[in-house]
């Protein structure tokens, strides 16, 4: 066999394991319980079906409810609120899912054709980033830099999570620079314009924040390739001046809303964005990935000592980093509401597998202290990895930490953001509590919401909890809310309404904590103790007992306390089914003077001042009456 033959033979053993590698991929991504599918991606596949269907991005002959934040309104029709790019691009396959049965209006067909398309996502992406590295490094090295750069980065568990429009705008622009490194690098004589062209328009109809790439393209023609520079800005252009002209027949403007300047306009003081997005505990770049920033220093110590038009092309790469960094931190929603880690940012993990190419050296990069450097790198690396791929995609609670279910609403209480005791990559369901009960506190103390004095036989219904959901912790250094981004917005993500009774007009007599939001007229235990706040009772009923009737289920049949202002009041023995419970509350129990509190807690538990999770079977709460004079 001859040197040439046994390069050959290694170089084909390497792809059959990239290509393993991006089936492995395909099926994390694909069997990942964390789905986000239900968010903003939502109706992407139904926009889909209007195309096929209607022959157009109109959504009024699709669905019946368009009373949602997905769906804007524009003289008298009703849109998607987000690009349709990745609608017109999985056109084909959406026609496909129909000839086999499905139907993507369904919400659970769409999760099907959403899982079978991001899994396929998650397999181009790492084929895309092993070709570019492998342009620069060896294969095995190219190999290993693509699972640090997938599995260890928010390109995980974006790509995983769902068909966001992310995904495919990624796509594009690693296709793109994979033309640019080939040119770059001697492979290839030209850019293949018209090709580049098409990328950069699709990348930009997918999201609009690929622009800050298509500049980037032009100042590398620009200087190394001005031949090719006019047909690929021609051919960019003939797709931008058509998407124009579509958009001013079907809705009368030339850009959908999504596309405006006034999305930049935060109400977040730019710094404090900026750092957010690099090192907060719970949306920090740096944070969720530390084996990226090692990358990034070791690039910048080995900058003066590359060649020069290599430093150029970095230089582009840190002006790309820099600008996208700036564009996301004037969003006014920058952290990206129910999220993991920093996914707005996964539009600019192209620039560092790029920047990774061209930086990355050939030979060891600590040759002084090649064990420690190495140890370090690789436990980064592990981090990275369980960061991302793990706790970003199979630990449910990562994602419950968003507010889900049990409050904080992350969108309604930002600051959560930045406080190093919750962070999302470490959430567990005890640290879930612990903020919850945190949050509940920080609400009484600030006078966000008031209780009115409890009449008596009133009953408080599960379904009137969810008012808690609409209440919030305005930050300080938010600033107030500004009309025009209302404008844009079909509905506000940030509505700080935090007096539901002057805001609705009816009095507000309870507020739970410790349960799960209503869903089906009841609430689940989440924390212990699990309590129903209620507002004062009149002073002329204090000395009077009081009789409570309330409706239980619990998945099995146990004891439980209930307390009364922190005092014992009766056990009940609950059952399998929805059943209506009556115990007495002893005269002097309740106060006139604040909050009561009605507690549950698991009989095996001692009543404790903090918060725990509710380790016993669930119970639902369905609703209270109390009466006095029992």
């Amino acid at each position: 066999m001859t040197v040439f033959d046994s390069h050959l033979a290694k170089e084909r053993i390497w792809f059959w394991l990239v290509l393993a590698t991006a089936v492995a991929t395909a099926t994390l991504f694909y069997f990942a319980p964390n789905k986000n599918i239900g968010s903003d991606p939502k109706y992407t596949l139904v926009v889909s079906r209007a195309i096929l269907h209607d022959g157009s991005i109109r959504l009024d002959n699709q669905l019946s409810d368009f009373d949602n934040f997905r769906i804007t309104e524009i003289q008298g029709h009703h849109y998607y609120t987000f690009p349709y790019g990745t609608s017109l691009i999985v056109t084909p396959f959406v026609w496909a899912a129909e000839k086999l049965g499905h139907d993507v209006r369904q919400f659970p067909d769409e999760v099907i054709v959403q899982k079978w398309l991001l899994a396929a996502t998650g397999a181009i992406l790492v084929l895309l980033c092993w070709a570019i590295l492998h342009t620069y490094l060896a294969p095995n090295v190219s190999w290993m830099l693509t699972l640090v750069l997938v599995w260890g980065s928010v390109l995980a568990s974006t790509f995983g999570s769902a068909l966001w429009n992310l995904n495919l705008t990624v796509l594009l622009i690693l296709a793109a620079i994979w033309l640019l490194v080939q040119h770059h690098s001697g492979n290839a004589t030209t850019v293949r314009p018209i090709l580049l062209g098409l990328l950069l328009f699709f990348a930009f109809l997918c999201r609009p924040t690929a622009s800050v790439f298509i500049v980037i393209v032009f100042l590398y023609l620009l200087i190394w390739n001005r031949r090719e520079i006019w047909l690929t800005a021609g051919v960019a252009l003939l797709g931008l001046i058509g998407f124009m002209l579509y958009n001013q027949a079907v809705m009368g403007q030339p850009l959908p809303p999504y596309y405006l300047p006034q999305r930049l306009e935060s109400r977040t003081p730019f710094a404090w964005a900026f750092w957010g997005l690099l090192f907060s505990p719970s949306r920090g770049l740096f944070v969720f990935s530390p084996v990226l920033l090692y990358m990034f220093v070791w690039g910048m110590l080995r900058f003066k000592t590359i060649e020069r038009q290599t430093r150029q092309i970095m230089g582009l790469i840190l002006l790309w980093f820099v600008v996208y960094l700036i564009v996301i931190a004037r969003f006014d929603h920058w952290w990206g509401g129910f999220s993991y880690g920093p996914r707005l940012l996964t539009g600019l993990m192209p620039a560092v597998v790029w920047l990774t190419a061209v930086a990355w050296p050939h030979h060891p990069h600590n040759q002084r202290h090649p064990v420690l450097s190495n140890t370090i790198f690789t436990l980064l690396v592990v981090f990275s990895i369980y960061s991302h791929l793990y706790v970003g995609l199979f630990d449910t609670t990562a994602y419950a930490w968003n507010g889900t279910s049990l409050p904080p609403n992350i969108d309604r209480a930002p600051q959560y953001l930045f406080d190093w005791r919750y962070p999302q990559f470490l959430a567990t369901e005890t640290q879930l509590c612990q903020r919850h009960d945190d949050f509940m506190s920080q609400l009484r103390t600030q006078n966000r919401y008031i209780l009115s004095t409890y009449p008596s036989g009133y009953t408080m219904l599960a379904k009137d909890g969810a008012v808690l959901a609409t209440l919030g912790l305005h930050p300080a250094w938010m600033k107030s809310e500004r009309a025009e981004i209302r404008q844009v917005e079909p509905a506000s993500f940030l509505n700080h309404t935090y007096l539901p009774m002057v805001a609705s007009g009816s009095p507000l007599y309870f507020l739970p904590q410790g349960w799960n939001m209503p869903a089906d007229g009841r609430m689940k235990s989440a924390c212990a103790p699990a309590t129903l706040m209620m507002g004062t009772v009149e002073s002329t009923l204090l000395s009077q007992s009081w009789q409570g009737s309330i409706v239980l289920e619990s998945e099995a049949e146990q004891t439980v306390q209930i307390f009364v202002n922190n005092q014992p009041v009766t056990l009940l023995d609950l059952q399998e089914s929805q059943t209506s419970y009556t115990f007495t509350i002893p005269p002097n129990t309740f106060s006139s003077m604040g909050e009561n509190q009605i507690q549950i807690i698991p009989s095996s538990d001692e009543k404790r001042t903090n918060p725990q999770v509710w380790d016993a079977p669930p119970i639902y709460f369905y609703g209270l009456t109390l009466r006095d004079g029992i």
